[in-house]
């Protein structure tokens, strides 16, 4: 009794209706400190569901990113973003995409990408091993599994997004006004 980790009630249900600006600015705003390790940038080409989702052509040059954002110390998600290559071509990931950077502001400040909205499915899945050992809690526990497409000016995709959230941390309040 008494031992063991503890997580502070973290406010994440108290997000606006704009979550465009990203994780680490999202975090930011509500006045804690986001943190981003990045572990794994790589190139692949676009198989059939990569290319539908960019809206791109099969064989296309796509960037992955999986990386652990966390919140205050505490992990809280695994996310692999799949970026269209040829919207950013002038980003050397590699070397200007490092741990605790925001990918938003880098596509915006370094490609020039002007975002108009993203879309969002949640579903609630039982994390598999890597997921669990990645965020540090119990295989089969119970997250939150989204998929994200964010797009630019000209409703094109320059990011497809899978994460895998914790839900004993963070939660979704959805506002509903009539119109």
């Amino acid at each position: 009794k008494g031992k063991g980790t503890f997580v502070k009630d973290l406010p994440f249900d108290k997000y606006t209706n704009n979550r465009l600006g990203g994780f680490t600015e999202s975090i930011e705003k509500i006045g804690y400190k986001a943190y981003t390790k990045v572990l794994d940038v790589s190139m692949i080409e676009a198989n059939q569901y990569f290319a539908r989702k960019l809206q791109i052509e099969i064989g296309s040059p796509v960037i992955h990113l999986k990386r652990i954002r966390s919140v205050n110390g505490v992990s809280m998600s695994l996310e692999n973003s799949y970026l269209n290559k040829s919207m950013i071509s002038g980003i050397e990931f590699t070397k200007e995409y490092l741990d605790n950077k925001s990918l938003y502001r880098l596509l915006e400040q370094k490609a020039d990408i002007k975002f108009s909205h993203a879309e969002e499915k949640i579903n609630a899945i039982l994390s598999d091993v890597e997921v669990s050992e990645l965020l540090k809690i119990s295989k089969a526990e119970p997250i939150l599994f989204i998929k994200r497409r964010t797009y630019t000016i000209g409703d094109k995709p320059v990011e497809y997004c899978e994460n895998y959230v914790r839900s004993d941390v963070y939660s979704f309040v959805i506002r509903f006004n009539k119109e």
